[in-house]
């Protein structure tokens, strides 16, 4: 537990009342509290702070968090971190838990489960580079006080103290007597705002890295808000009142306030130097113009945008350097801390300007996160690295000849470049990719440049696919016609092939990857390969009446065993081979590299028990293909064994016909049978005893929001076929006579 101490203005939880009753930033009696402070230090270093305190009114239990970064001359982030409470934690959990979605509730518990004691033992790392000390974040030290902010109400005055490993920060500053009251963005539920301007007092301190220098002068803006918690908005989802901010200082030293919500007016307030007069400028259309993509975790900000109201008014803001971007356990994923530049007109007069932004990214969704919703990077690296068009070059450096090929563009065109693109076009998850990221930012890599390596995952699995589809005589893939019904069985076995292949150029012309490590990575793949189709095979084997399935599902241990190493033959290989191409990369080390390939690997064996379960509880608008297709193929997959071996030998003779049965007649019938034998239910809770074994020696690995993630997933695809499961029981027990009729005659 933090032993570090904050007295934000003793307020009677309870009553409400307060020692000061002539200033409103000491009148209120809310049960939280967030402060957003900016302090400039001799205009060389900026430290902003982000507090949430929360006070419940019964239990008296006081939480907080805090979100800080260091930066130099407003524009690149030096250091970025966050930290939290044991009490504040546990807040989260009791209060919050039970009125958010699902996939919230299931990340939520992982944070808590990975930072046990409420601590962020190794804080999640900032994409920026440092420039101070060779660390990127703050390592908090918990045994200390990390800070300590107290404030003598009487005189006005404050003491601020943050220390960490290598940052010490100390001053005292005197507040202005007046409080100037903020007008909040609509429909935020703040039950009041305010924002004040302390000195900084000339004794003032910092020292980074053992190098310490006097702040000479300075100054903090602090603002002041609260409110209930949570809010509701008119979707009924629960959130917390996050806003766009911006403080910039103006050339005429006056300092405007931006501040907005996504999809919503700005409102814009100005300041004078002595922050004793307050001018509300009329509110602002708010268009965002760029944005920017987080490569660990693949949310996206805004970073510059465009606020104008007619002729009189038009700001430019943009942000300045590299992002910070800080996740923080509320149901956003985080917020990115920056530098920003102001340019523009105001009120008929040119004004420029400098200062600081915190920008909100998306809300924390598992589903949405891990599914590729976000598929900007992966589909930006795929139009550059393939044309859509003929293009004589790209033929030339694909097939390493010194001239180019000659070839019919069209026939070019239609036997490569469409199909491929046909197939890739079509969307899919692309989780398999965001795997590849979560694995390298979970083993502390810090880097961008493997986002050129995201077409391999994708292209590799899309040449499975095709060929899968030929083999299992699938008519539909991603709701659309499997490829060989568009182009025929010969074409598409050759395109299907050719992605096993064609993504391996990448890996070749990776320049920033050493020798040993292109060596190794091949190696990664070719092993994926081989043991994907042993894997295949033996599917093939275990469908369209190719072995004595009532044997098999005679003896339940001993076919489970063997469709377990099939499943990790065929999937779980290929999640292993993404963590040891991770590994290779981060250059981690390898006890952590073979921790997280064996729960890699693990996981795709529970995606393809989920996958199963899928198949009998979806149907085509879900799948984007035929469904009942294992049943179409007669294919013993592991819902049906489960189902099997809870039947009479007569019972699972009939199945067994049925599922040989090319007409399908029976095969809604077989599915309220899977509900009555309580089959997946069974394979559900083998999965989840699978995954909590392979997670155990995950502790080896630092606490990272990559983590979290890795540990959140399996669970919430868990979570969801449980849910499906219940739901079909209404169904199953509608249908119960006629399944036992079926069953029994």
């Amino acid at each position: 537990m933090l032993a570090g101490k904050m007295d934000l203005f003793s307020i009677d939880a309870v009553t409400g009342q307060s020692e000061d009753n002539t200033d409103p930033l000491l009148r209120h009696a809310s049960e939280i509290e967030w402060w957003w402070c900016l302090l400039e230090l001799d205009r060389r270093f900026v430290l902003t702070t982000r507090l949430l305190r929360v006070r419940p009114r019964f239990n008296g239990s006081e939480g907080w968090m805090a979100s800080m970064s260091i930066q130099e001359n407003t524009g690149a982030i030096s250091h970025g971190a966050t930290f939290v409470c044991r009490n504040l934690a546990s807040f989260v959990r009791n209060q919050v838990r039970k009125l958010v979605r699902k996939s919230t509730d299931v990340f939520l518990n992982a944070f808590l489960e990975i930072n046990q004691d409420g601590g962020i033992h190794a804080p999640f790392r900032s994409m920026a580079t440092p420039r101070v000390s060779g660390d990127s974040v703050f390592e908090i030290s918990f045994d200390l006080d990390p800070l300590l902010w107290t404030i003598d109400r009487q005189n006005r005055t404050s003491h601020l103290r943050i220390r960490t490993h290598f940052l010490e920060f100390e001053t005292g500053f005197d507040l202005f007597k007046r409080s100037i009251p903020i007008p909040t963005p609509k429909a935020n539920g703040l039950s009041g705002r305010l924002l004040c301007r302390a000195r900084i007092a000339p004794s003032s301190t910092l020292a980074i890295s053992g190098r310490q220098e006097i702040i000479g002068n300075g100054s903090i803006w602090m603002e002041h808000f609260w409110g209930p918690w949570p809010q509701r908005n008119s979707i009924r989802h629960f959130y917390l009142p996050e806003i766009n901010r911006f403080i910039v200082h103006v050339h005429d030293h006056s300092t405007l306030l931006i501040q907005h919500r996504p999809a919503e007016e700005a409102l814009i307030h100005r300041l004078d130097a002595d922050a004793t007069e307050f001018e509300d400028v009329s509110p602002a259309c708010a268009v965002s113009a760029d944005t920017f993509e987080s490569a660990r975790t693949f949310n996206r900000y805004d970073t510059s945008w465009s606020f104008s109201q007619g002729d009189a008014q038009s700001l430019n803001v943009r942000l300045t350097a590299a992002p910070a971007e800080i996740p923080v356990p509320s149901m956003r994923r985080g917020f990115l801390i920056s530098g920003c530049q102001l340019e523009g007109t105001l009120l008929n007069v040119p004004i420029r300007g400098s200062g600081c932004a915190e920008i909100f990214g998306q809300e924390v969704n598992v589903n949405r996160f891990f599914w590729g919703m976000q598929k900007t990077t992966l589909a930006t690296r795929l139009e550059s690295f393939m044309p859509r068009a003929f293009d004589p070059s790209w033929f030339q450096r694909i097939c390493m000849t010194p001239n180019p090929l000659i070839l019919d563009p069209n026939d070019a065109q239609f036997a490569i470049l469409d199909p491929i693109w046909s197939m890739m076009d079509r969307g899919g998850k692309g989780w398999r990719s965001t795997w590849l990221a979560l694995c390298l930012y979970a083993l502390s890599y810090e880097g961008r440049q493997f986002i050129d390596l995201l077409p391999v995952i994708e292209l590799l699995h899309t040449g499975s696919l095709v060929i899968d589809d030929i083999q299992d005589q699938s008519r539909m893939r991603r709701g659309k016609p499997a490829l060989h019904e568009q182009i025929g069985t010969d074409l598409a076995i050759n395109v299907g092939n050719f992605l096993y292949f064609l993504p391996l150029i990448l890996i070749q012309e990776a320049h920033w990857l050493s020798d040993t490590q292109r060596l190794h990575i091949f190696e990664h793949i070719a092993t994926a390969l081989r043991q994907g189709h042993i894997g295949q095979g033996i599917d093939l084997m275990w469908s369209k009446g190719r072995l004595d399935t009532d044997a098999k599902a005679s003896d339940l241990e001993v076919a489970q065993s063997q469709l377990l190493e099939q499943y990790r033959l065929k999937s779980g290989s290929q999640l292993e081979s993404i963590a040891r191409i991770a590994g290779t990369i981060s250059q981690a080390p390898p006890n952590l590299v073979a921790v997280l390939a064996d729960y890699s690997r693990v996981f795709g064996v529970v995606f393809q028990i989920v996958d199963d379960l899928i198949d009998v509880q979806e149907g085509f608008e879900k799948l984007g293909k035929d469904e009942f297709e294992d049943l179409k193929n007669g294919r013993l997959n592991m819902v049906l064994l489960h189902t099997l071996c809870r039947l009479s030998p007569r019972e699972r003779r009939k199945v067994i016909r049925a599922m040989n049965d090319a007409t399908g007649k029976n095969r809604e019938t077989i599915r309220t049978l899977i509900s009555a034998s309580n089959a997946e239910q069974q394979c559900i809770a083998l999965a989840e005893e699978m995954i909590e074994k392979a997670w155990t020696p995950m502790a080896a690995l630092p606490a990272t929001d990559a983590k979290i993630v890795l540990r959140s997933v399996p669970k919430w695809l868990l979570e969801q076929r449980r849910a499906a499961s219940t739901r079909r029981r209404g169904v199953f027990q509608r249908n119960w006579k006629r399944a036992c009729q079926f069953a029994l005659r």
